[in-house]
């Protein structure tokens, strides 16, 4: 069975296509083929058991040239409920800029439950008045920014220019200024 799914996810053959829903063929491994075929099965409910290892390969299927898997690798997202799926995918959404998902996440309200990183998550998803309940002083980002890569201070810097809002620039700045000190 793994191999001939592994087959069907290289080929997409139709022949093996009928095969797998019609046997309900799920791969065992690797991981992006036990996903793609839970999908493409309509077995949804199977990727529970992946865990925050199954966020990464979902969020690819989300891009499948097969509409149905997209739409169910989508369906997925939108129903997550394990809160280490929630934590993976809010951390892919920190690292990776996709705007359909992050609007995906922002309807669902899903957020870290570490204080800092959901601070960072709602800068980074527009989420403008949570950001500021909860980092009213902008200690949280300012300290992200301190520690990030240079990726995520480039997603940061874009996102204080594209609020316009220049107390947000002291953020950046104030980071500049130590890290030239230090």
């Amino acid at each position: 069975i793994d191999a001939a799914c592994a087959v069907w996810e290289e080929t997409r053959a139709e022949g093996l296509t009928v095969l797998l829903r019609k046997r309900q063929w799920l791969a065992t491994t690797p991981l992006e083929v036990r996903l793609l075929t839970a999908l493409k099965t309509g077995r949804r409910n199977l990727l529970v058991e992946l865990g925050p290892d199954a966020i990464e390969p979902a969020v690819r299927a989300c891009a499948d040239a097969d509409p149905e898997i997209a739409a169910q690798a989508r369906t997925f997202l939108s129903e997550l409920q394990p809160a280490a799926q929630i934590e993976a995918f809010c951390d892919w959404l920190v690292h990776n800029e996709d705007s359909g998902l992050r609007k995906l996440a922002v309807e669902k309200t899903y957020a870290p439950r570490d204080p800092s990183k959901r601070a960072l998550f709602y800068f980074l998803t527009g989420q403008t008045e949570r950001f500021e309940a909860l980092d009213f002083d902008r200690s949280l980002l300012r300290a992200h920014y301190e520690v990030a890569d240079d990726d995520l201070r480039l997603a940061i810097a874009a996102r204080v220019r594209a609020s316009g809002r220049p107390e947000l620039a002291a953020v950046i700045q104030g980071a500049r200024e130590r890290r030239t000190l230090s």
